[in-house]
């Protein structure tokens, strides 16, 4: 055995989680994270990491991206992946503006669903965002919201949980 510094690293162990066709952007951010912890850098180990990630039904609609065919083939196939799946500015438009249930939802994460539906359309802490989330609210929170003084829309959405 030599005493020396390690040159090559034969496998590194990354385990992504199945592409999530819901949240794109998402998972090339936990995709991220995971190479930056092992530390993978070859684009093209990436690349196949990626592909690897894809269940049978999303590899038959993307079969003419699994062939590397750039000098960097990981940032060609998130950036095609990302353009064939990534919600439009008119779906989460949609989304925002669609009622959610709030029974299912603790209010202050039906706030971060309006937040990720409006990332690109609306400032996150503006005034239009919270006047869409106090319109989603019952009256009697909203008025109860609206009479304190709060410093964020956060702090807003968290009294509105406990109320």
């Amino acid at each position: 055995m030599k005493n020396g510094p390690v040159n090559e690293v034969s496998g590194v162990a990354v385990s992504l989680a199945p592409f999530w066709l819901e949240a794109p952007t998402l998972w090339f951010a936990q995709a991220e994270a995971q190479f930056h912890l092992r530390p993978v850098t070859s684009p093209l180990t990436k690349f196949y990491h990626v592909i690897a990630s894809l269940n049978a039904t999303l590899a038959t609609k993307v079969d003419d991206l699994m062939t590397p065919k750039t000098e960097d083939p990981y940032a060609h196939l998130n950036t095609l992946l990302l353009a064939r799946f990534r919600s439009t500015s008119e779906d989460r438009f949609r989304t925002l503006m669609q009622p959610t249930n709030e029974e299912l939802l603790k209010r202050s994460e039906a706030l971060r669903d309006m937040r990720r539906a409006g990332e690109t359309l609306l400032e996150p802490n503006g005034p239009l965002m919270e006047r869409l989330f106090l319109e989603r609210l019952p009256k009697n929170i909203r008025v109860l919201l609206k009479a304190g003084v709060h410093e964020s829309l956060d702090a807003l959405a968290a009294r509105a949980d406990e109320l």
